[in-house]
């Protein structure tokens, strides 16, 4: 679909995850019922902002989850719709 319709060339495929990047950005699709952060849109930051989007969440009393990797720290949040929304600080 990101293919065919807008043109978007995959630059990491998985058996349950694409990876595109979009400008400066990287757009994550992971497949429904993906074991460990599900489905969601997930969305690369600065490592930095990490603590600053975490602090935000925590005024704005929105649950969110943490992940570690080895190559940086994923904040999941939940919007309003229900859609999960990762921010992927990759160092």
């Amino acid at each position: 679909f990101y293919r065919d319709v807008f043109g978007l060339e995959p630059y990491e495929v998985g058996a349950e995850e694409a990876w595109y990047r979009i400008g400066d950005q990287t757009m994550a699709l992971f497949k429904k019922g993906r074991i460990g952060s599900g489905q969601h849109y997930a969305f690369t930051i600065d490592p930095q902002d990490v603590d600053v989007f975490r602090s935000r969440f925590k005024k704005l009393s929105l649950p969110e989850e943490e992940m570690v990797n080895t190559d940086g720290e994923s904040l999941y949040v939940v919007d309003p719709d229900g859609n999960k929304i990762e921010l992927y600080g990759k160092r």
